[in-house]
C-alpha cells in the first residue's frame, strides 16, 4: 500500500537526526511490513526543500512554508500520485481541513492521529484564538480517529467522536541500542565526563527536553539544587535548547551550581543511549506532558523515571516497579533521593518493549487503512 505520513505542526529542519521523530518511526514501521511510505514535515521558510531516501521503501520530505505559530500554512498539493492512505498528525492544526478535502477528492483514506485537542499556547488569548480558527472536531466526529493516549481518547468520546482507537506513540527500534546491557557504565561515565569536562563518576540526574516553559527547565535547576543537598556527588546533564537557556544559566548561577550542571544543546540519536546509560535517574517536570518520548527512551534502557503526574507519564508508568509519579514538583527531589524499593529496571524495560515499539501501532493503523 502507498501511504503518506504527514505532520502538520511546524518542525525544525532534519530534526530526526537529533530526536526520536514520531512520524519517521511510524513510517519506518509501516515500510517494514511491506508498504511504500512517504513522510512529510513542514519547516520554516529559508530551510530549503529536501528529500531523503531512508531505504526500504521509505522517503522523508521537508517542505519550507509560511506558518501561523506552530500551524503550517502550505497551500500546494504535495501528496504523491497513487497514494492510497494518509496518516495525518493533525491535532488542532488549521491546515487539516485542506488535507482532508484533498483526500476525499482523490479517493484516499485519511486517518487523523491526535495527541492534543486544544491549543497549548502559553498565551491564553492566543490559545483561544487558535482554537476558534481550528475546528477539527467537526471532522473528527465524522471519521475514525487515532488517539495517542487514553486521556485524549476519553476526551474525544466526551465531545462526540464515536470512532476513536487508541494507538500509542512509540519508539523507533532502529535508533535504539539493543546491546546496551553489555556496555560498561563506569567507562561511559569516564568518556562522557572527559567530553564535558565533568566528574560523572557519582550520581547522575538526566533532564531531556526543550528549554521552554512547558518543560519547566528553570524549575528543574531548583529541584536539582535540593537533590544536590541530599546527594552531594550528584551531577545533572540537561539536554535541549530553547529560548529559556539564559534563564536556566542565570538560575544555575544563582544556586551556585556551575560545577554541577552540564548544558548540552543536542545529542545525535546514535549517541543518546550513552547518556541514558550513565543516568541514575531521568526527571520530567512537564505537568501537561502529552506523551513523553524521553520517558520511553529512559525506560527502554531500564532507567528510573521520576515524573510529575500528567496524561503521558500516567499512561506509560503503570506502577512503582516501572517508575515514580509525583503529584507536584515539590515531591520530585525526595523521590530521587529515596527511590522506592519496588522499582525494577527490567520491568521498566519490558513495559516499553512490549507496548511502545512502532510495530505494534503500525499494525493497528493498517487495520484501519485496509
Amino acid at each position: 500500500m502507498k501511504i503518506s505520513v504527514i505532520t502538520l505542526g511546524m518542525m525544525q529542519p532534519h530534526q530526526g537526526q537529533f530526536y526520536n521523530a514520531q512520524d519517521i518511526g511510524l513510517g519506518r514501521a509501516l515500510a517494514a511490513i511491506g508498504n511504500d511510505v512517504d513522510v512529510f514535515n513542514f519547516v520554516p521558510l529559508g530551510s530549503g526543500e529536501d528529500t531523503e531516501d531512508l531505504g526500504d521503501n521509505l522517503r522523508f520530505h521537508q517542505i519550507p512554508t509560511k506558518a501561523t505559530g506552530i500551524h503550517s500554512m502550505y497551500k500546494k498539493d504535495f501528496i504523491p500520485q497513487g497514494t492510497e492512505g494518509v496518516v495525518c498528525f493533525s491535532d488542532n492544526q488549521m491546515n487539516f481541513e485542506r488535507i482532508l478535502n484533498y483526500c476525499k477528492k482523490n479517493g484516499i483514506k485519511c486517518i487523523p492521529y491526535v495527541g492534543v485537542l486544544g491549543s497549548n499556547n502559553d498565551n491564553k488569548l492566543k490559545g483561544m484564538l487558535m482554537n476558534m480558527l481550528s475546528d477539527n472536531m467537526k471532522h473528527y466526529k465524522m471519521m475514525t480517529v487515532l488517539a495517542k493516549t487514553p486521556e485524549v481518547m476519553k476526551e474525544m468520546k466526551e465531545q462526540g467522536v464515536n470512532s476513536v482507537i487508541l494507538a500509542p506513540v512509540c519508539l523507533d527500534e532502529t535508533l535504539l541500542n539493543k546491546d546496551y546491557k553489555s556496555s560498561d557504565v563506569q567507562e561511559l561515565k569516564t568518556t562522557l565526563g572527559r567530553l564535558h569536562g565533568r566528574d560523572l563518576s557519582g550520581h547522575v540526574v538526566l533532564f531531556v527536553g526543550r528549554l521552554q516553559e512547558e518543560k519547566h527547565p528553570v524549575e528543574m535547576v531548583d529541584v536539582f539544587a535540593d537533590i544536590k543537598k541530599m546527594i552531594h556527588s550528584s551531577q545533572m546533564i540537561m539536554i535541549g535548547k530553547g529560548h529559556l537557556e539564559g534563564s536556566v544559566k542565570a538560575e544555575i548561577g544563582r544556586k551556585g551550581l556551575f560545577d554541577s550542571v552540564t548544558l548540552v544543546e543536542r545529542v545525535e540519536n546514535s549517541q543518546m543511549w550513552k547518556y541514558y546509560s550513565i543516568a541514575d535517574v531521568v526527571v520530567n517536570l512537564n505537568d501537561h506532558e502529552i506523551f513523553g518520548m524521553s520517558i520511553l527512551e529512559a525506560m527502554y534502557y531500564g532507567k528510573h523515571v521520576v515524573a510529575v503526574s500528567a496524561p503521558g507519564p500516567d499512561y506509560i508508568i503503570q506502577n512503582k516497579a516501572q517508575g515514580t509519579l509525583c503529584e507536584s514538583e515539590e515531591d520530585v527531589a525526595q523521590a530521587v533521593y529515596k527511590p522506592g524499593k519496588e522499582f525494577d529496571s527490567e520491568a521498566a524495560h519490558e513495559r516499553v518493549e512490549n507496548n511502545f515499539l512502532w510495530n505494534v501501532t503500525a499494525r493497528t493503523i493498517m487495520q484501519q487503512l485496509t
